[in-house]
C-alpha cells in the first residue's frame, strides 16, 4: 500500500517537472524556428516583399511606400542597425533631379538607367551618396520604383527616394511663350524643386542638382566641387557632346535689362506686359571658359548641374517661385526678374554666401 502511494507521488512529481520544462522551452525565443515578427503596418505604408521590410536585423536595406493626397514616395535606406564604416573624410552628398516622365532622361532611347549609369560613373564613395528623384507620372512612378531600389542596393548608396507629384494639367505649364507662360512654368518648376529638397535633405553636407536630361558629366566633377570649398557652383553646360555651344543662359554675371516705369507699373498691378529680362552687359559661363578662367563669381545660376552646400539651403536659400527682383508690398505677382534658379544667388548673397562658375568643368545637355 505504502509502495503504491510512493509510486503515485513520484508519477505526479515527474509529470509536473515535465510540464514546467515544456512550458519553459515553449516560451524561449528561437530564431531557427520562426522569423522575428515585423512591426504592424502603419497607415498609408505598403510593405515591399522583395525587401523583407524590417523583418531581420541583418537586412542591409529597408524600404517603404508612402502615399498622402496627390503625393507618393518610395524610400529605401541603409539599415541603421548595420554600421557601414568608411575611411573617407569627404562630405555626404544628396543628388536630386526632376523628371516629367520616363522619357525625360536626355531624349532618344535614353532612360533612367542611363541617368543612373552617369551617377555611377562619378568618382566618389557611393556610401556617401543619397539620391532623390521627383517624377510627375503615376504610371512611370510604378515602373521606375524597382530600378531605383536596385540601383541604391547594388551601388551601396546611403539612401534613395522616388517621389510622385502629379503634373499640373493646365496648358500654361507647358506653354513657354511670353512672360506669363514662362513665369507660370518656372514657378511650377521652382515649387517642385523646393518640395523635392524639403522631402529629401536629411543629414547630408551638400546637394548636387542634376537635370534629368543631362547626358554626360566628368567623373571627377563632384570631387572638384567639394575640394573647391565654394558655396554654390555651376559648371559650363554645353548642348550635346560635341562642340562648345552654350546651353545654360540662366548662369551669368553682370547686368540685365530693367523694365521701363510703365512696364514695372503693369507688372506690379498684374496687368499684361511684354517685358522679358534680357542680357545687356552680362557675361555667360561660355565666355568665362573662353577666357580660361578656372572659377568666376556669378550673379545668377541655372539648374542643369548645380552644387549647393547644405548649410546654404538650410539658411533659407531656396528656389523662389516668383520674380524676386523688383517686387514690393503692393505687387501681386512679384517683380520682374530672379525666378527659380535665377533668384538663388540674390538670396544667397543676402545671407552671406556666393555663387560661382567652374567654366573648365564641362557637362553635356541632351
Amino acid at each position: 500500500m505504502r509502495a503504491r502511494l510512493v509510486i503515485q507521488m513520484l508519477s505526479i512529481l515527474l509529470v509536473s517537472m515535465c510540464t514546467v520544462l515544456i512550458v519553459r522551452i515553449y516560451r524561449l525565443p528561437s530564431r531557427s524556428l520562426a522569423p522575428r515578427a515585423a512591426p504592424p503596418v502603419r497607415r498609408n505604408e505598403v510593405r515591399l516583399p522583395n525587401l523583407h521590410q524590417w523583418q531581420y536585423s541583418n537586412n542591409p536595406y529597408v524600404g517603404k511606400v508612402h502615399a498622402v493626397e496627390e503625393f507618393a514616395a518610395f524610400q529605401i535606406e541603409a539599415n541603421p542597425a548595420m554600421s557601414r564604416p568608411t575611411s573617407s573624410d569627404l562630405p555626404r552628398v544628396l543628388i536630386l533631379s526632376l523628371a516629367f516622365n520616363r522619357l525625360s532622361f536626355g531624349g532618344g532611347d535614353r532612360s533612367l538607367a542611363d541617368f543612373l549609369d552617369m551617377i555611377q560613373s562619378l568618382d566618389y564613395p557611393k556610401e556617401l551618396l543619397s539620391l532623390g528623384i521627383l517624377i510627375s507620372s503615376q504610371r512611370d512612378f510604378d515602373r521606375l520604383m524597382p530600378i531605383v531600389s536596385s540601383f541604391v542596393q547594388t551601388q551601396g548608396l546611403q539612401r534613395g527616394s522616388l517621389f510622385l507629384r502629379e503634373a499640373d494639367r493646365s496648358g500654361s505649364i507647358r506653354d513657354h511663350r511670353g512672360r506669363s507662360g514662362q513665369t507660370q512654368r518656372r514657378s511650377h518648376i521652382a515649387k517642385l524643386r523646393n518640395e523635392l529638397l524639403f522631402r529629401s535633405l536629411d543629414n547630408e553636407d551638400a546637394v548636387l542638382w542634376i537635370d534629368s536630361d543631362i547626358i554626360d558629366v566628368p567623373h571627377d566633377m563632384l570631387k572638384k566641387f567639394v575640394v573647391s570649398g565654394l558655396d554654390i557652383i555651376t559648371p559650363f553646360c554645353r548642348k550635346g557632346t560635341v562642340g562648345l555651344r552654350n546651353h545654360d543662359l540662366n548662369a551669368w554675371s553682370g547686368k540685365r535689362t530693367r523694365p521701363s516705369p510703365e512696364q514695372l507699373r503693369a507688372i506690379h498691378s498684374g496687368e499684361p506686359t511684354d517685358y522679358v529680362p534680357r542680357h545687356s552687359n552680362s557675361h555667360l559661363v561660355n565666355n568665362m571658359y573662353d577666357d580660361g578662367l578656372e572659377r568666376a563669381p556669378l550673379d545668377s545660376v541655372g539648374g542643369t548641374v548645380l552644387y549647393v552646400k547644405a548649410k546654404v539651403h538650410r539658411a533659407g536659400v531656396i528656389f523662389p517661385p516668383f520674380h524676386l527682383i523688383g517686387t514690393d508690398w503692393d505687387s501681386e505677382d512679384g517683380g520682374y526678374d530672379g525666378i527659380e534658379t535665377e533668384g538663388v544667388c540674390y538670396m544667397a548673397r543676402t545671407v552671406g554666401y556666393r555663387c560661382w562658375a567652374m567654366p573648365q568643368v564641362i557637362v553635356s545637355h541632351g
